[in-house]
């Protein structure tokens, strides 16, 4: 693997020198450091990239930490009405956020960034400062799946780029015609014009150029004159930078993860709790397929697995809450295990404030080098309210058991193990685990609440799962075809509980089921409902 990749790094470094040339970097900091970055010496071509910047001019210089291209509004909103001292921590703040990589010092993105706006510079700033149009859709998206010029023209050769554009029109009123190699939007005729193809964003988008007087300025095409009012409107849906800013208020930048050879699939989701001192504890499972895990031998008899885990949590003003960086050791999971479909287990715990906050995780195979990072934005409900029934989200488990034991999966009294890729083989056991908070008490101190279970099959045809056992009184059973009602009484002497109910799985169908829990205190007369999906696989 390593000589194939120093093979490939090779010639990303001659295609970036013979780039650099073309595209007038004639910087030896600038060129070494997007050489660094095509061999993925991530923490040199920072190093390399802040160092070149630090030689610009203050007009320059901050064009490499703009937002402006690659935040959300509500992120750019945030930014604006802040000070100018508070506005070079939010940025600071910004691009820790976005750095894909937990486990690294070097932040991934930002470097892509650094690139992007040095190219843009270099390649589209010619007769515009800080660029043209085709500078900012550069910035924001990066190198485009497939261009066509008019001074060279390339047909769409490639299936996926044809679907790309077939999409783009299929998407909008009228259905201009798509002609191989010639721009979709119409551009004054003896222009000269080229166009840009992006196959993955928003299921395939163009973006159109026409130069403007002799210069080497592109700039969106303009409507044509002489339109009514009805075709203006429909054609506007094309115009390049109509397109943009649809595109851009949704998403407004790519960038497609690249630090690793190969990438390593893990299952993760996230559950929130009540915590300590009116915080959410939030519990984000995971786990990792055996296959996927290669082994480094220890002795005749014994192999292990070693994983690096990274996670970090920041919050809507890109404060950083919360991260963890460490490295798990496991023994390798036997050849009958791998064949059985086993994975290793695992949750990060932490407390966290309620609202909005953005999630980063990755997981890396010390041995393989193989890696992945999820990114997500997290809602964290509030479960600090001391009046009115409330209801944790509910977490699928592959196991639940008491036990006196404290670790990683001890929840009040049990031990539950849970099933992160939200998945369940026939033969395998399955639970539902929740908790109850606010029950109201009676004169003799204890509560009295229902709990009703309700499995339905999300796919026609297909029955629904049913459960085998749960805590509490059983009230009633009722079975329809896509439904299955089941009802427990639970009482207690704590105004927290929580229940679970093991699911029978014997004779399910592959498919994908779903659970809602709806709660009923019968002291308060209150109710809170929740549900979750799953699937049930071969």
């Amino acid at each position: 693997m390593s000589a194939i990749f120093t093979f490939a790094g090779f010639l990303l470094v001659l295609n970036t020198m013979l780039w650099a040339q073309d595209g007038g970097f004639d910087n030896p900091l600038l060129v070494q450091a997007v050489q660094a970055q095509a061999v993925r010496d991530y923490a040199q071509s920072q190093t390399l990239f802040e160092e070149y910047i630090a030689t610009l001019p203050e007009n320059e210089r901050v064009l490499y930490r703009d937002l402006s291209q690659v935040a959300l509004p509500d992120d750019l909103e945030i930014y604006r009405d802040a000070s100018k001292e508070k506005r070079a921590e939010l940025t600071d703040r910004f691009w820790r956020r976005v750095d894909p990589s937990p486990l690294t010092k070097a932040n991934e993105r930002l470097i892509e960034h650094y690139r992007r706006v040095a190219h843009a510079r270099h390649r589209y700033g010619q007769g515009a400062f800080p660029w043209d149009d085709r500078g900012e859709v550069y910035v924001r998206f990066g190198e485009p799946d497939h261009t066509s010029k008019s001074g060279d023209i390339q047909n769409e050769m490639d299936r996926e780029i044809q679907d790309a554009r077939q999409n783009y029109v299929n998407r909008r009123r009228i259905a201009l015609r798509i002609r191989p190699g010639q721009p979709i939007f119409p551009v004054p005729s003896l222009s000269w014009w080229e166009y840009w193809v992006y196959a993955d964003l928003a299921g395939g988008t163009e973006f159109d150029f026409v130069r403007r007087g002799k210069g080497n300025v592109y700039e969106f095409p303009q409507m044509p004159d002489g339109l009514g009012i009805a075709l203006t409107t429909d054609l506007i849906e094309y115009q390049s930078e109509m397109v943009l800013r649809q595109v851009a208020a949704r998403q407004p930048s790519v960038y497609d993860v690249d630090f690793a050879d190969l990438p390593v699939d893990f299952y993760y989701f996230p559950a929130g709790f009540r915590g300590e001192n009116g915080a959410t504890r939030l519990e984000i499972y995971y786990g990792l397929p055996a296959s996927e895990m290669a082994r480094l031998p220890v002795d005749d008899k014994t192999d292990q697995v070693l994983l690096d885990r990274g996670l970090a949590m920041f919050d809507s003003l890109w404060t950083e809450v919360y991260r963890v960086q460490d490295q798990l050791t496991f023994q390798a999971p036997s050849d009958q295990q791998v064949l059985d479909g086993a994975f290793i287990p695992g949750v990060v715990a932490f407390e966290v404030g309620a609202g909005l906050h953005h999630l980063s995780f990755q997981i890396r195979d010390v041995v393989s080098g193989k890696s992945q990072v999820y990114q997500q934005p997290l809602d964290i409900a509030d479960f600090s309210q001391a009046d009115g029934l409330l209801m944790s989200d509910i977490a699928l488990a592959f196991w639940i058991e008491p036990s006196d034991t404290l670790g990683p999966f001890h929840k009040r009294g049990l031990k539950v193990i849970p099933m992160a890729s939200k998945a369940f083989r026939p033969d395998q056991n399955a639970f539902v685990y929740f908790e109850v908070y606010n029950l109201k008490r009676d004169e003799f101190g204890q509560t009295k609440y229902r709990v009703d279970y309700s499995f339905r099959a999300r796919e026609k045809g297909l029955a629904p799962v049913r459960a085998l056992r749960g805590l509490g009184r059983l009230l009633r059973l009722q079975e329809k075809r896509r439904e299955v009602v089941i009802s427990y009484e639970q009482s207690g002497d704590s105004t927290e509980d929580m229940a679970y109910v093991e699911l029978d799985l014997q004779d399910a169908e592959p498919g994908g089921q779903e659970v809602r829990v709806k709660v009923t205190d019968l002291l308060a007369e209150r109710e809170v409902e929740k549900d979750i999906a799953f699937k049930i696989v071969p």
